[in-house]
């Protein structure tokens, strides 16, 4: 699934950078565009991490939510888009162009305030259940391939 995820990361760059307004500040400051890309990939794994099913990826996704959350609680600003705006000459408050915005969602009244932590805690508990999945399966193929221990205990105690 990794390379829904890449190809997610790809689109939602190509389609950020092609916006007027992004070529100009582009054109305008060229160092831009690190930060730009990197705030898209971290923003895209946070969105769409879940779609991950391996254990551990899934686990750091849900502790990134949790680490998002907590970081909005305590900083008004992202400061990668705080930085990108600072180098543009826009205002603090100007949001960064991701999906969400193409799509208009932060134009929803209380977007930043209260809908944008309910969607990030909705994809971190899905990230959650997920792992949960996982661990059941993986303790039945253990059960189920004559490797667990206390299996493995009963047949020699009963010896």
């Amino acid at each position: 699934m990794w390379y829904v995820l890449a190809f997610i990361i790809l689109l939602e760059i190509t389609l950020n950078f092609t916006r007027q307004d992004t070529q100009s500040h582009i054109k305008d400051h060229p160092k831009i565009i690190p930060y730009l890309v990197i705030h898209h990939i971290a923003n895209c794994f946070l969105l769409y991490g879940w779609i991950l099913n391996n254990t551990f990826m899934l686990i750091f996704h849900a502790l990134c939510c949790v680490f998002i959350i907590i970081y909005w609680h305590t900083n008004k600003y992202c400061q990668l888009t705080v930085h990108v705006n600072k180098i543009v000459g826009t205002d603090d408050s100007e949001p960064f162009k991701d999906i969400l915005y193409m799509l208009g969602f932060k134009s929803i009244p209380l977007w930043n305030v209260v809908w944008n932590h309910v969607l990030v805690v909705a994809i971190a508990l899905i990230s959650i259940y997920k792992i949960r999945n996982n661990m059941k399966k993986s303790n039945l193929k253990i059960k189920s391939s004559g490797l667990d221990p206390n299996e493995n205990n009963k047949i020699i105690n009963n010896k």
